[in-house]
């Protein structure tokens, strides 16, 4: 198990990507990956969770979940700007977590946030995807497996600096009701 936190993986043209290759039950937290000449990060792997990670401007997909990932979580992440999808869902990929992530098109695919080849089920609600029109997030998402649920959807980009969207609004002072 092991927990990376507030790494830099920019310009890896040379390693194409940051391969987590069997990697289970570990934390990625407030790392970069962007510029690199294939994905952000390729996962084969189960328990892991990735939070409040920055992957953008990739050749290839954000998050690629390999065939066998499963049970990982995903919250507070920017994805943006990769060629192809910020999220790549292989045939077998099963019981992920996506939450609070604010996922952002490429400006050469701008509808490229999701792509599922799995048969089973995902909920992607509670995400902002660039827009608050539904018509636009279900073009946003490329689905040749099971279902996807993407709504309840964020209407405003997800506030990812630490602590930021965790804090509940203050109750209301006064109510006044004009009839």
């Amino acid at each position: 198990r092991f927990v990376w936190h507030l790494c830099r993986f920019p310009d890896r043209s040379a390693h194409t990507e940051y391969h987590i290759g069997l990697g289970n039950n570990n934390t990625f937290t407030n790392n970069i990956t962007r510029n690199n000449s294939s994905r952000g990060f390729n996962i084969l792997g189960t328990g892991n969770n990735f939070t409040g990670n920055v992957v953008s401007n990739n050749a290839g997909e954000g998050f690629y979940l390999n065939n066998g990932t499963n049970n990982n979580i995903f919250s507070i992440n920017t994805v943006d700007s990769n060629n192809n999808y910020g999220f790549y869902l292989m045939t077998t990929a099963s019981a992920d977590t996506f939450y609070k992530n604010n996922w952002i098109g490429s400006p050469t695919q701008p509808d490229s946030a999701v792509r599922n080849r799995s048969a089973n089920n995902f909920d992607l609600s509670r995400n902002y995807w660039g827009t608050s029109d539904s018509i636009v997030i279900s073009l946003r998402i490329i689905n040749t497996g099971g279902v996807i649920t993407y709504s309840p959807y964020r209407l405003g980009i997800v506030d990812t600096r630490a602590g930021a969207d965790t804090i509940a609004p203050q109750a209301p002072a006064s109510l006044y009701v004009d009839t």
